[in-house]
């Protein structure tokens, strides 16, 4: 037994023995692998970023989204291609459609070319032949618009152009940079503001802009310029301020500010009134007071507030300068004339038409 231990044994050692006699010659004499450079790596203390399966962006087709907030719906937005970050950052949009709504239950419906949506401050910002059209009639046009969740409202820098509603009839409001405050349906221009307004003999109002009408007298368009203006957006009143400028046919009007006035009980125009430096000027006269009313349907021009009209250097003063027939004739009510009171009656007579 123990041969064939000492036998196994021998026969071990020399497997081994002829083992390293195979392999160790193709070893010796081969030039060493170099090593593999080495990459040093300082720590920032930053927590390493999760994994990029969790954090890549994604990019969906026909998206829907739709924010809350105090118990009602704040908008409603589809677009037809959006591309971001779940539930944070900024998603990125092509196609959009949003409806914002107001407290006072208005709904503002803005479609645009592309936009983004901020995720955690749910601010938004639209582009691209924007067009907002309001659930009162109202549209606006403009290259941007920005939606602030903060202020609930929404703003652009551009050049906006606003038209409607077709119950106000014809009625056209252009300015550069814009403000629609969601919380009141109230809308602002800024600056560089121009009216075109379209009104009917019978103090109506035409339908349609620069429609051609069988009686050319029976529509006066009305063009406003001023440096800003306001509209609300549920009354349809329109306010305009600073450096007002009003002209109807061969009447200009210029104020300090001008705002449209509505019946309340019909909810339609009645007359524009303009406050404060008024002066009215046409072919013949020039007129100054503190106020001044368009009666649309009485087609007259009443001045009050120590109104004062003059004519070749006369002047002649009373308690209201009415201009009636469109500024056709004119009526002074308690008339005081700046003159000879010998030559007062006929010169009243002569020079403005009225009686003393």
């Amino acid at each position: 037994m123990k041969r064939l231990k000492t036998w196994g044994l021998v026969a071990l050692l020399v497997l081994v023995a002829l083992e390293v006699l195979t392999i160790a010659p193709k070893k010796l004499g081969t030039a060493p692998e170099p090593e593999a450079p080495k990459i040093e790596v300082k720590s920032t203390g930053e927590t390493p970023p999760p994994s990029t399966v969790a954090t890549m962006s994604q990019t969906m087709q026909g998206v829907h989204l739709v924010e809350t907030g105090g118990g009602r719906k704040q908008w409603e937005l589809d677009s037809e291609k959006a591309q971001g970050f779940k539930d944070r950052g900024t998603w990125k949009l092509q196609g959009v459609k949003v409806k914002f709504f107001s407290l006072n239950g208005s709904i503002y419906s803005v479609t645009g070319h592309d936009g983004s949506v901020q995720m955690e401050t749910k601010d938004m910002f639209i582009e691209g032949n924007v067009v907002t059209t309001t659930s009162e009639g109202y549209t606006f046009k403009t290259k941007s618009l920005k939606y602030s969740a903060q202020d609930k409202s929404l703003t652009t820098p551009d050049a906006v152009k606003i038209t409607g509603p077709k119950s106000e009839g014809t009625f056209q409001l252009d300015g550069i940079g814009f403000k629609a405050d969601l919380q009141n349906s109230s809308m602002k221009l800024d600056h560089s503001v121009h009216a075109i307004k379209q009104i009917a003999s019978d103090g109506g109002e035409s339908p349609t802009m620069g429609a051609a009408s069988d009686d050319q007298d029976a529509v006066k368009v009305m063009n406003i310029k001023s440096e800003r203006s306001y509209v609300n957006g549920k009354t349809s009143e329109v306010h305009f301020e600073d450096q007002v400028q009003v002209d109807i046919e061969s009447i200009r009007m210029t104020g300090n500010q001008a705002d449209f006035l509505y019946d309340k009980k019909t909810k339609a125009l009645t007359s524009l009134l303009m406050q404060g430096n008024v002066r009215v000027t046409d072919q013949e006269h020039w007129a100054a007071s503190q106020y001044a009313q368009v009666l649309f349907k009485q087609n007259e021009f009443v001045l009050y507030g120590n109104p004062r009209i003059n004519q070749n250097g006369n002047e002649l003063r009373g308690n209201e300068i009415r201009f009636l027939k469109g500024g056709k004739e004119v009526k002074v009510s308690k008339a005081k004339a700046r003159m000879e009171q010998d030559n007062r009656a006929n010169l009243l007579t002569k020079s403005f038409g009225v009686s003393p």
